[in-house]
């Protein structure tokens, strides 16, 4: 696969791969610079748009909140600027997670991904692959801890 050669490219890039391999390959790539062309030169909102929804339905800023398919933590910034404390997130790209970890407003981050486990309200971990969409409807954890 060529190299994008800016930022319309990386994304279109992105909803292309198939393989997590791949994926993993591409994210590293993109991580140190992926802030910059998706907010600077994409007007990327989805992380605004996210916190906003989120805001109208969980009121507290205690509440737990997993933030899916984390990347680098820009929806988190915005999180943690509406005043959520408690702030967890996975994603596929370690190399993603590393520059969200910097912004030290996770209390835990994972490697990792999700698909939904089937007959159950809840999620399972596993190595996949997420396309972050929030959804209003509570999920309980069916293991201790």
């Amino acid at each position: 696969m060529p190299e994008p050669k800016g930022p319309s490219e990386f994304v279109e890039q992105a909803y292309r791969l198939q393989d997590e391999a791949g994926m993993v390959e591409f994210y590293r790539k993109w991580a140190e610079d992926y802030d910059r062309q998706m907010l600077d030169q994409l007007g990327y909102i989805s992380p605004t748009k996210i916190a906003q929804q989120l805001s109208e339905y969980l009121t507290s800023s205690e509440a737990s909140v997993l933030d899916l398919g984390c990347g680098t933590g820009l929806t988190g910034v915005y999180l943690a600027a509406a005043g959520y404390l408690n702030l967890d997130g996975i994603d596929l790209s370690a190399d993603m997670i590393r520059v969200a970890g910097q912004r030290r407003i996770y209390r835990e981050l994972v490697v990792g991904d999700i698909k939904p486990s089937a007959g159950t309200c809840g999620c399972e971990l596993r190595r996949s692959r997420f396309y972050g969409n929030l959804h209003p409807w509570p999920c309980r954890s069916t293991t201790a801890g």
